[in-house]
């Protein structure tokens, strides 16, 4: 990354900064030094270039000291100015930690950041003074630098850290071979462009070193650089110690000046937080700590990264040209989608920033000049602005069209009278006579914010109306502003879009207002001009062009107000604001004084200062004006950003939960918050990562419905796919679709929400707020001015919608309140005139920095630049903007004429004329017939409408144009040839004509200016002040009109009256001159009486210097005091002053001082000498005092001992004695006169002491009994101990702690014992009393406090002691055979446990008593519970191993170990169950119906037998209902043939073949299974028999095998 420091060097020869900083390593090696290299095109110049830098030629820069020739270097030397600019290139993290690795990563950083510099170095330039840019900022390039590169590795936390400092010397060389100071300014405004070089370079090399790169992106999906991918992000965060010390102190100065630091802080705080330099360290131990840091798998990593980088080569694929112009294509149309012009290094930083490591920066250029819809408008040379195609011709249009289109209809009502008999409406009663007198189609009408706009436009249409005009629509930017409208009697509103797009458009004649047209954009003004003069509509713009813009680029109403000839009406007169500084404030901020109307509003205490607490401040004013959140519609809440929007939100939640405003439990919503994308950006589908968030803005037919939100698992090509699973292209959705995050809110009833996206169903739009209902299900709607309008259900998933407690300044344009809050740490002139202009009453603005706001004020405009606005600036030559080319003409033919209707009266009339000179001509009857037919063929036919047709048909029209036979046009013949002749030949004659008119009548005007002049001159010389002679405003702009109407070969206008009177502007001017000449004359006389002051108040203080120094001298140390005189002096001085006198001199009896000064310091010596010695005799006889009181207060309260003097008062005593032999005054330090406060003090605290060395020695007394209870005698090192703790008590030292304890008194009773003191101590401690406090001897504040606590200290052990029996109850129920002494502790838990301990019953009321009834029955009812567990039996061993199988066949988790007989039986049966239905799953998962019993159930289900088909079921299942439902059906042949066959070979008795004759089929699968259990049998018995008959043989064999 890049960024630039100042480094002014001032201190020295600068030398120092060079040793320091530059020369040395960030480990600052005393031993080792950096060589830095002159670079640079101007290091030839002084014979620098690839030489080693030295601190000499350093030094000599910093001095402005030419190194070749030892001269002067600039002509001007600014001693508190930059002497170097220091551009620092930093590498991306792990490219830092791998150069430790490989060492060909530095060299590809060193030669990435001189390209870098040598595209910044194009932009080098000196400011321009001579001719017209005297007094200007304007500069001319130069292209040279001379600077020193150093190169470090290193970073102040002893990170790996490569970057490189290129110190620019601030000088360069003009075009006339002159040194001059350098101009940063166009080097600064590409400091982006600069870093995308870098990290374009580098990337291509460390890829052509075998390197893989990877893109970091920030949480928007936006690039800031790349990484590479062998380094894990552990390690780089681990690298990364002095990144994190900058933020920590960035987070520490937000905490405490409430705002983000600047670019200059930002830079104060990076070199504020760096470690002192190391002057011991080396390379290689530094080296050798990094390394320290990884470990041995990290570094093993890492090593073999570099090995297969370099085994692998390079890996860099470039793109080709067509490639480049696409992504360059994909860029402008993002870029210039909300501006208008941009310089050419934004354009190419934006196109390496997306594709890092891919473009050849030269290809790039080249290619850029290629795009024939992007152009160059010029500028500067080396960074030259350019503008898409289409942005000229809109601007060429927009004013095109309006200046075409002046006088081209009659005045609408010009009689009308608008507020007839209000005074108070004259000027918006003049407004609108003018509107109504207008015959131009366009107008516009500024109106600053509170003129009364609205009331204005509502007479303007009863004037409308009264001239006959009754279509008159009115258009506005946003839905929620329609509403507005029609709220106020506007019934015919629609928005800008719904006005473009709709096909029912107004019909011809109609009247459009546009309101708030500053919102509209380039784009939106152009169609509606086009449309306007289509459909033959006349349009009035209303807005206001210091207010907000579009988004969209282009200011239209701005771009018209000062470029266009468009009549424009203003309304000034402010009516909202009643205070009369807000009003003020607010018109000067109107008129674009916005410092003036800062200082105002500062004065007037409407701005409010508050640190990091401003938002809280802001949060209590809401409150204020809201009377507690009572009245929420008297107030606005407007802050900037979303961020000082949600802290604010949450101060007022806060405040409004207090008040109970806001009520109930929160419940917590996900909610969708736009990263305010552009739509070119949604366009291309490479922007997106998975991940992402989208919301839907309008329905997407099968995808999703406007304000539900989805996220995006992948991106597929050009299409993303959805988490819903839907895909779609991002092209085509980008209409329907915005990204950004979600995020977690809290509401509450009565919580105000704000909708973001449209629905028109509901009439929801973007701004509507609502209120959150006691039901979670609905919202109340509400009306722009707060009221309520209706209570509906919250969407189903709309998660477009937000707190609405807090709006930004563009939400809030439109909106009116009688106060307004704006929090906010910076405002833009725009949304500071917005903001503050909202309210009626009262207005506060809080922010951090009162300074900080202002300076911001002063530095952002708002407002974005058009070219008009770079011609004007002479930013481009005025060449720049060309006319239309001849394609574009003749396609916007096909829809305007290419003339004005304002041309068609002219020829009509001239027409006329004709007809009129020629009726009783025949032959000129015949000329004005064909001359008729003329005119009807050269206007009439193109104004006909041309049906709409598609491309098809457009298309099919090309191709039948091709067959069409062209028209046959009669040849003229000779007699209307002749008449043409003629025609002109008169024409030409009348021509020649007005020629001479018009020069006669310019040379009467210019006579008649010449002795009007020379009158005005002559008058000014003989009654002015003796000023030069100079034309006012009215006449310059006369004159120069008049100059206007030459230039375009027109007559001049008549001479006004005012140069007939000219005598009365004469002796107006003559006045003015001669007050001019008073007030000069004024201020000379003031500056002379000023010097004369100055020179008095000088030798005045002079004289009384010499006075202080004189008694200074003397050593008094008595106070300095004037003398009467002089005081007297002072004060008549004061008053000559104060009436325009001029001063006295000095008395001489004041000048010659000297004598009675040496009087005045004797007699002060022997008076101080008097009062010293009083003063010790009185510090004497208190000491003594002293002693006496301290020695009766030892006797009262520590009788027998003799008080001793403290180490203090010793002290003090010597002191003393010093400061007598020195002749000084006695100290009486505080503690003479308070010592019984202190030892009061002492003695409380030695009570203190007593009382809890008693208190831990009784603690510990009942330790011991009841460790000893139960011993009858003590063993050898028990009595040991108790000896051994007798001499600690002995020795008044504190009883020993549990963990001194030895081993065996370590019991559970011993450290439950001391368990309960600490938590008594802590308690005592919560509640601040301590031991001894119940008889208090010293301090009965203590006592009394006691005494108010004692009941709380009582409950609160209490509760420790109910706490603890209840945690130990579970333990003591789990004994199977609890004895007496036990089952009565688990009986008294059992009823503390539901609080039945209560000691007056009698006191309680009946409902509590009843209550307690109850509690006692539950406590006896557990009670019984529990020994009625006892008597069932524990669970048997069979259990417990039953339940283990379950626990490790992972049916059961664990089980409780105390379980009875009844419910571990219980337990098992459920998990028998389960185990049943696992298996059941299992089966019908493994073995499902095959397709013949499938078969099977459906022939019994088409029968009848079977009611539904079951599904889900395993084969077994299904063969046992078959089985079921055919038991009783009788078996068929071939099953009875299979018992016949079983019967036979024995399996089955004979007697079952009498039964075949009836048998069913139940019958015959239960033969069929006898019949194959004993086939198994038979298999079973014949196998055995032959393993048997082996064996016999085997053994007679003699066990050999065969």
């Amino acid at each position: 990354m890049f960024n630039m420091t100042k480094i002014r060097a001032t201190n020295g020869s600068g030398k120092s900064f060079y040793a320091n900083h530059l020369c040395s390593n960030d480990y600052y090696s005393e031993h080792e030094k950096v060589q830095g290299y002159w670079r640079g095109e101007l290091a030839d110049a002084f014979g620098l270039r690839d030489k080693v830098v030295t601190s000499e030629e350093f030094s000599l820069f910093q001095r402005n000291v030419n190194p070749k020739t030892l001269g002067r270097l600039t002509q001007k030397n600014m001693p508190g100015g930059p002497r170097f600019f220091d551009f620092q290139v930093a590498a991306p993290k792990s490219v830092s930690v791998m150069s430790m690795f490989d060492e060909r990563l530095i060299e590809a950083h060193r030669e990435s950041v001189r390209i870098a510099m040598a595209e910044l170095e194009r932009l080098a330039a000196v400011r321009v003074r001579d001719g017209e840019n005297v007094r200007t900022n304007n500069y001319a390039t130069t292209g040279k630098l001379v600077y020193a590169e150093f190169m470090h590795d290193t970073s102040r936390a002893f990170d790996p850290q490569l970057h490189t400092h290129n110190v620019v010397c601030n000088v360069t060389q003009a075009g006339d071979g002159r040194y001059k100071a350098l101009e940063t300014l166009e080097m600064c405004r590409a400091i982006r462009y600069a870093g995308k070089v870098y990290h374009n370079e580098m990337a291509a090399r460390c890829r052509e070193l075998g390197y893989e790169t990877v893109e970091t992106r920030d949480r928007k999906g936006n690039v800031i650089w790349y990484d590479l991918a062998c380094v894990p992000a552990d390690v780089m965060e681990r690298f990364s110690k002095r990144r994190q010390q900058i933020e920590k102190a960035e987070a520490e100065f937000i905490a405490a000046h409430g705002r983000k630091p600047t670019l200059s802080e930002n830079n104060y705080l990076s070199t504020s937080t760096r470690t002192d330099k190391m002057l011991t360290s080396t390379s290689e131990k530094v080296r050798e700590f990094q390394m320290g840091q990884l470990g041995h798998r990290e570094e093993a990593q890492l090593y073999a990264a570099a090995k297969r980088a370099k085994e692998h080569g390079s890996s860099s694929v470039p793109l080709d040209c067509e490639r480049i112009i696409e992504q360059v294509r994909n860029v402008i149309g993002e870029l210039y989608e909300r501006e208008s012009v941009l310089k050419l290094d934004k354009i190419l930083a934006e196109v390496l920033n997306r594709n890092l490591g891919r473009i050849k920066l030269q290809e790039l250029k080249k290619a850029v000049k290629e795009i024939p819809e992007l152009r160059n408008l010029g500028g500067n040379e080396a960074n030259p602005y350019y503008a898409p195609q289409f942005v000229i011709e809109r601007e060429l249009s927009a004013i095109g069209l309006v200046d075409q289109q002046r006088n081209v209809f009659d005045a609408i009502a010009p009689e009308f009278q608008a507020f007839p008999g209000d005074r108070s409406r004259e000027a918006q009663a003049m407004l609108i006579h003018g509107l109504l007198s207008s015959k131009d189609r366009f107008n516009l009408f500024r109106g600053v914010a509170g003129a009364g706009k609205t009331s204005t436009l509502q007479e303007f249409c009863k004037g409308l109306r009264s001239g006959g005009v009754t279509d008159i629509y009115l258009v506005a930017p946003t839905n929620s502003a329609t509403d507005v409208l029609k709220q106020e009697g506007f019934e015919q509103s629609q928005t800008v879009a719904g006005f473009l797009l709709s096909k029912q458009k107004p019909l011809a004649g109609a009247y459009v207002i546009i309101d708030e047209s500053g919102l509209n954009s380039l784009r939106e003004g152009v169609e509606i001009l086009r449309l306007a003069r289509k459909n033959n509509y006349r349009v009035l713009f209303v807005g206001d062009a210091r207010q907000h813009t579009a988004v969209e680029s282009g200011d239209f109403f701005r771009l018209l107000e000062d470029y266009s000839q468009i009549q424009k009406f203003s309304l000034t007169d402010i009516h909202r604001q009643q205070n009369e500084e807000y009003r003020r404030g607010i018109f000067e901020c109107a008129m674009g004084q916005h410092e003036q109307a800062f200082e105002r509003f500062d004065k007037q205490h409407f701005i409010h200062e508050g640190k990091q607490k401003y938002l809280e401040e802001a949060a209590g004013k809401y409150m204020e004006y809201t009377e507690q959140g009572q009245y929420l519609n008297r107030a606005i809440l407007v802050a900037p950003t979303h961020e000082e929007c949600d802290k604010l939100t949450d101060a007022v939640r806060e405040k409004l939960k207090e008040m109970e405003v806001i009520r109930g439990a929160g419940r917590e919503t996900e909610v969708f918050r736009s990263w305010n994308k552009p739509k070119a950006w949604l366009k291309d589908a490479s922007n997106f990562q998975p991940g992402m968030t989208i919301g839907f803005i309008r329905n997407m037919k099968g995808v999703g419905n406007a304000g539900e939100v989805t996220r995006i698992e992948a991106v597929d090509g050009k299409q993303l796919v959805l988490a819903n699973g839907k895909r779609i292209f991002a092209k085509g959705a980008s209409d329907f679709i915005d990204v950004g995050e979600l995020r977690k809110i809290e509401l509450c009833e009565g919580d105000l929400i704000q909708f973001r996206v449209n629905l028109k169903a509901k009439k929801i739009y973007n701004g509507t707020l609502a209120h959150v209902s006691a039901d979670p299900g609905k919202v109340e709607i509400l009306y722009s001015d707060g009221r309520p309008r209706e209570l509906i259900d919250m969407p189903e998933n709309y998660a477009a919608f937000d707190y609405g407690w807090v709006t930004t300044s563009h939400k809030s344009q439109g909106r009116t309140a009688e106060n307004v809050v704006v929090a906010a740490e910076s405002l833009d002139r725009k949304a500071f005139y917005v903001a503050l202009s909202r309210g009626r009453k009262e207005m506060s603005l809080h922010c951090p920095d009162k300074e900080h706001l202002k300076r911001n004020l002063a530095k952002r405009t708002g407002e974005r630049t058009s070219i008009h606005d770079l011609i004007r600036d002479r930013e481009i030559p005025s060449g720049a903007i060309l006319p239309l080319s001849e394609p574009v003409r003749k396609q916007k033919a096909e829809t305007l004429p290419d003339f004005s209707y304002k041309d068609i009266v002219k020829r009509t009339k001239a027409a006329l004329r004709k007809v009129k000179a020629m009726l009783n001509d025949a032959a000129a009857i015949r000329r004005m017939r064909k001359h008729r037919e003329r005119l009807f063929n050269e206007y009439t036919r193109f104004e006909a409408e041309e049906p709409a047709v598609g491309l098809i048909g457009k298309v099919m029209g090309k191709i039948t144009d091709l067959f069409r036979k062209a028209e046959v046009v009669p040849e003229p013949t000779d007699a209307t040839a002749r008449e043409r002749v003629q025609d002109a030949e008169q024409e030409q004659e009348r021509e020649t004509a007005r020629l001479l008119k018009r020069k006669t009548l310019w040379k009467v005007f210019e006579e008649a200016w010449r002795e009007y002049v020379e009158k005005r001159k002559a008058y000014h010389a003989l009654h002015g002040g003796g000023e030069v002679f100079e034309l006012t405003d009215r006449e310059k702009t006369f004159h120069q009109e008049q100059l206007s109407h030459r230039s375009r070969e027109e007559s001049p206008e008549p001479l006004p009256f005012w140069m007939e009177n000219w005598r009365e502007t004469a002796e107006n001017e003559a006045r003015k001159s001669r007050a001019v000449l008073v007030k000069r004359l004024a201020e000379e006389k003031r500056q002379k009486l000023d010097k004369c002051w100055a020179l008095a108040e000088k030798q005045w203080d002079e004289l009384i210097s010499s006075r202080k120094k004189f008694y200074e001298e003397r050593h008094m140390k008595s106070e300095f005091r004037l003398w009467p005189e002089e005081e007297a002096f002072v004060q008549a001085q004061a008053e000559r002053r104060a009436d325009g006198l001029e001063p006295e001199a000095i008395p001489v009896e004041l000048q010659n001082w000297q004598e009675r000064a040496e009087d005045e310091v004797r007699r002060l010596i022997e008076e101080q000498k008097r009062e010293l010695l009083a003063k010790w005799k009185d510090a004497a006889l208190r000491w003594e005092n002293y002693l006496a009181e301290r020695q009766a207060y030892q006797d009262e309260f520590y009788s027998g001992r003799k008080y001793e003097l403290s180490s203090e008062e010793q002290q003090f005593v010597q002191q003393q004695e010093l400061r007598r032999k020195h002749e000084l005054k006695p100290e009486i330090p505080e503690w003479l006169d308070n010592w019984r406060e202190k030892a009061d003090a002492l003695r409380q605290r030695e009570y203190e002491a007593e009382a809890q060395w008693k208190w831990k020695w009784k603690n510990f007394d009942k330790v011991w009994r009841v460790y000893r209870s139960g011993r009858k005698k003590l063993s050898t090192s028990e009595s040991a101990y108790q000896r051994l703790v007798e001499q600690r008590r002995s020795a008044h030292k504190l009883p020993p702690e549990y963990q001194q304890l030895p081993e065996w008194m370590r019991t559970e009773e011993v450290l439950e014992i001391y368990r309960r003191q600490h938590t008594v101590e802590e308690i005592r401690n919560a509640l601040g009393i301590h031991p001894g406090d119940e008889d208090q001897p010293i301090n009965p504040v203590r006592k009394t406090y006691y005494e108010s606590r004692k009941a709380e200290l009582a409950e609160r052990i209490a509760e420790y002691d109910r706490n603890v029996i209840l945690e130990k109850l579970p333990e003591w129920m789990k004994e199977r055979n609890p004895g007496k002494e036990l089952k009565e502790k688990i009986r008294n838990g059992i009823y503390l446990k539901y609080r039945c301990h209560v000691e007056d019953e009698k006191s309680l009321s009946s409902m509590d008593w009843l209550e307690l009834q109850n509690r006692k029955l539950k406590a006896k009812a557990e009670y019984e519970t529990y020994e009625y567990r006892l008597l069932i039996p524990p669970a048997t061993q069979k259990q417990i191993a039953e339940l283990e199988e379950f626990v490790e066949a992972a049916y059961l988790d664990s089980y409780p170990d105390d379980l009875n007989r009844e419910e571990a039986e219980n337990l098992l049966r459920e998990l028998r169950e389960e185990e049943k239905r696992q298996a059941l799953e299992k089966e019908r998962r493994l073995h499902p119906v095959k397709k013949w019993t499938h078969r099977t159930l459906e022939a019994l289900h088409q029968a009848g037998r079977l009611k539904k088909l079951p599904e889900g079921i395993c084969e077994r299942e299904a063969r046992e209902l078959i089985n079921a439902i055919t038991e009783h059906d009788p078996a068929n042949e071939f099953e009875k043939g299979l018992i016949r066959r079983a019967i036979c070979d024995g399996f089955l008795p004979y007697s079952v073949e009498k039964r075949l004759g009836n048998l069913t089929q139940g019958e015959y699968r239960e033969l069929l299974a006898q019949a194959q259990n004993v086939r198994k049998g038979a298999v079973i018995e014949r196998a055995h028999r032959e393993q048997e008959h082996l064996r016999q043989g085997s053994r007679d064999r003699g066990g050999m095998d065969r």
